[in-house]
């Protein structure tokens, strides 16, 4: 008889220094599942050489970013026409709606989980437009792990925080409902001035504290903040983000409502996705009292009895602060949270991964006789032939002897460092050394590689006044970018995800504004003759260039692309796919005859790798 077992292809980005709820997720089917899972961790190593024939599923993991360059159009062409089961999870499901459901509809998904409700699952992957989809399951963006089950709860008396919390500003797009994450940290950090209470509180990127570090911060906090999580904003065509990324790259200093008013005041609040964050578990494990803004929490939390309710006009928050003075009170929202969200087993990754399991037996029937494949002999391919060092073990994963064991154990040391008295350089360096020395490296090479780009390096050295304005780290990214503009414009560029880029200059407000568009449009008169728009010459000569950005987001946040011979490199371009040159702006303000003699060749596409 056939092996009952599933053989379970699982498609990831994974570098090991990702958040807590990534590892945890992604590990939960091989740990609780009945089936056998083979990891993918970069998707970059698949190529037409890939065979899927060995899997009855090919499972996408919401870690890969589909509308970027991760998988290669020639293998998702491939994986559409195997005859495995295609199941994908998504998360961030707020922006790019319709595109994703064309990328769905080519890789022929057939069963999808979403973090969307129910009630509007037709809306956001109709099968009209994605004819391969047999079903849609909803889950929450992270559940239990078995390790928060087992924590000990210290004494609440003895802890120093009244209040803890810890988060990141979002992206304006995402509504009023992202916002939130910003009012109330600035909101409750001034409460707690007034009130006596004694709290952490931050959403700088900076302050952001990860692994067992977050633990012990939630392990010293009584009470700790929170609000729905997802956005009051979709995005339906990705046009709402795409603008606002580009407004905001010319006008980095727009508020909220600013941008709100130009782009989306219309749609907010029309579709709504208000689900929860996992780190309320985290926080309901270490029996720490939830505060969070009202909303809906995806129907699992239930107002003053798994959390104490703030209103979002703050009409109740005087009721609010006598709560949280109220020790007994307390308390009570404290184990009642415990008990419904951790003690029950409810929203543990083993019940999680038990329906998993019932979704599948609906959608495959009995395993097909397929060639077999060792675990042991997939993950040393992978090792040996792609330099996959990651391998799943037990609950987690090992790294086998590499450049990325060594980076593994640099980051274990670097991470007991506080991140917010090193600044974003150094905060960069302790989150992902191995990702911040391979950039280092490749910038610093480019740099001194091509002289063009040589040439400002050392203008930049020349100049202390310069120095002290620029950091180095801030020249060198911009280069590197520069770099990538340049194989782009003179088309040597291997990359994932093929683009063009336009070049244009607006005289009136000093802006040099390059493009990226798909392979697929037309060349513009720029790309065709390597001639720069007129005016930009003389506008760098006078020094009246006030802005050079790169708006790639239309095609993607980031860029995978080989710098030297071999060996893919991922490098990111802002937070949304906008990149100011701010760096080189000032370097041009500063040095305006050479700096119009090196930029303009490069940015029109007439310097090659030895001019």
């Amino acid at each position: 008889m056939p092996d009952p077992r599933l053989k379970i292809l699982v498609l990831s980005t994974f570098d090991g220094t990702n958040a807590n709820v990534i590892r945890d997720f992604l590990f939960s089917f091989k740990v609780h599942s009945r089936h056998e899972y083979y990891y993918i961790f970069d998707c970059r190593l698949l190529d037409e050489e890939t065979d899927f024939s060995p899997f009855d599923v090919i499972l996408i993991f919401w870690s890969v970013y589909l509308l970027g360059p991760d998988i290669y159009q020639s293998v998702r062409e491939r994986i559409r026409k195997t005859s495995a089961l295609k199941v994908l999870f998504l998360q961030d499901e707020y922006s790019d709606v319709r595109p994703m459901n064309r990328v769905m509809s080519e890789l022929g998904v057939q069963v999808m989980f979403t973090c969307i409700g129910e009630r509007d699952h037709e809306v956001f992957y109709p099968k009209a437009l994605i004819p391969s989809l047999q079903a849609v399951y909803p889950v929450i963006p992270g559940y239990v792990p078995a390790y928060l089950e087992r924590v000990k709860v210290v004494d609440r008396v003895s802890r120093p925080l009244d209040i803890g919390y810890r988060s990141r500003a979002v992206p304006y797009y995402l509504g009023d409902l992202g916002q939130e994450k910003r009012i109330v940290a600035e909101r409750f950090a001034a409460i707690s001035r007034d009130d006596g209470f004694v709290s952490d509180i931050s959403v700088r990127e900076r302050d952001r504290v990860y692994g067992q570090r977050w633990l012990d911060f939630l392990a010293a906090s009584r009470c700790v903040l929170g609000s729905a999580s997802g956005a009051s904003v979709v995005d339906f065509s990705g046009e709402i983000r795409r603008n606002c990324e580009r407004y905001l790259g010319l006008h980095p200093e727009a508020t909220y409502e600013e941008v709100k008013q130009r782009f989306f005041a219309e749609v907010d609040w029309k579709v709504v996705i208000d689900t929860v964050s996992p780190r309320l578990f985290e926080a309901a494990a270490f029996h720490c009292t939830l505060i969070q803004h009202e909303g809906e929490y995806a129907g699992i939390l239930q107002p003053e009895r798994h959390y104490i309710r703030v209103r979002r006009d703050y009409s109740n928050i005087q009721d609010v602060v006598e709560r949280v003075k109220d020790a007994a009170y307390c308390r009570e929202i404290a184990s009642n949270a415990h008990r419904d969200l951790i003690a029950s087993g409810t929203y543990s990754y083993r019940a999680f991964v038990a329906r998993f399991d019932r979704a599948l037996a609906a959608h495959t029937g009995p395993p097909a006789r397929r060639r077999n494949v060792s675990q042991f002999r997939f993950y040393a391919q992978n090792f040996v032939w792609h330099d996959q060092a990651i391998i799943p073990y037990r609950d987690r994963f090992a790294i086998l002897p590499s450049r990325k064991l060594a980076g593994a154990l640099v980051r274990r040391g670097l991470s007991k460092l506080p991140r917010e008295r090193f600044g974003a350089v150094g905060s960069r360096l302790i989150e992902n050394p191995g990702e911040f020395f391979v950039k280092a490296y490749v910038s610093t090479r480019i740099g001194l590689r091509v002289p063009a780009l040589r040439a400002l390096m050392w203008r930049y050295f020349m100049d202390e006044a310069l120095r002290r304005r620029i950091g180095y780290h801030e020249l060198m990214n911009d280069l590197l970018k520069l770099d990538i503009v340049r194989r782009a414009q003179t088309r040597i560029l291997r990359t994932r995800q093929p683009f063009t880029m336009s070049l244009a200059f607006d005289a009136e407000s000093g802006v040099v504004m390059l493009t990226s568009s798909g392979p697929s449009d037309e060349d513009t008169e720029t790309m065709r003759n390597g001639s720069a728009p007129p005016g930009l010459h003389e506008a760098l000569r006078g020094g009246r260039v006030k802005l050079i950005i790169w708006d790639h987001c239309v095609l993607s946040r980031q860029i995978v692309y080989v710098p030297f011979g071999r060996g893919w490199v991922t490098v990111g371009l802002g937070m949304g796919g906008v990149h100011r040159f701010d760096a080189l702006t000032e370097l041009a303000r500063r040095h305006p005859e050479e700096a119009a003699s090196i930029l303009v060749p490069i940015l029109a596409g007439r310097v090659s790798e030895d001019q």
